[in-house]
């Protein structure tokens, strides 16, 4: 079960990036390789040196017809959830970014930042972000607003006590 699991897990991150780089490709095979690795040795150390209750399992396990047809599918059953639900998603309820992945993809040729029925593109977008950091800019000059007291229930019997000179009550 445990390499079952790993290998679920690995795959289905390695499945979902969009772009596989060297590194994505060694974080990905790593695991799954050191759990290999790591079944196959600790198998093999005799319990005289350590207490382990997997002495020669891997006669039994690397040699049974049972782990071998088991294992992909219990990878299979552990990922298709993840997979249906997200091509169901794309299918019928796809997000922006699904949108211009698929834009990308079908269209390579289309200029996002300037295409009109993306509604202006990314130009749009920069000049709002552009007029966003005017307006913070202004925002951060203004004085500093007076504190106002706090609207939480568990810090109310703190601030009557602070504002009446007593010393401040923590109850937890």
């Amino acid at each position: 079960m445990a390499i079952a699991a790993v290998l679920s897990v690995n795959l289905f991150n390695g499945l979902n990036c969009n772009v596989w780089t060297w590194w994505v490709f060694f974080a990905v095979y790593l695991g799954i390789v050191l759990i290999w690795v790591y079944t196959a040795i600790y198998s093999i150390i005799s319990p005289g040196w350590i207490s382990t209750p997997v002495f020669g399992n891997d006669l039994f396990l690397f040699r049974s017809a049972y782990f071998w047809l088991c294992l992909p599918l219990t990878v299979c059953l552990a990922v298709a959830p993840r997979y249906l639900s997200r091509a169901w998603a794309f299918g019928f309820q796809p997000n922006d970014i699904d949108i211009l992945r698929w834009i990308r993809k079908m269209e390579p040729e289309r200029n996002i930042e300037t295409n009109e029925q993306l509604g202006g593109g990314l130009a749009a977008l920069k000049r709002a972000t552009s007029r966003a950091s005017t307006m913070r800019s202004s925002i951060d000059s203004m004085p500093p607003r007076p504190q106002r007291a706090s609207t939480d229930l568990r810090t109310a019997s703190r601030d009557h006590h602070a504002r009446a000179g007593a010393a401040p009550v923590y109850a937890y």
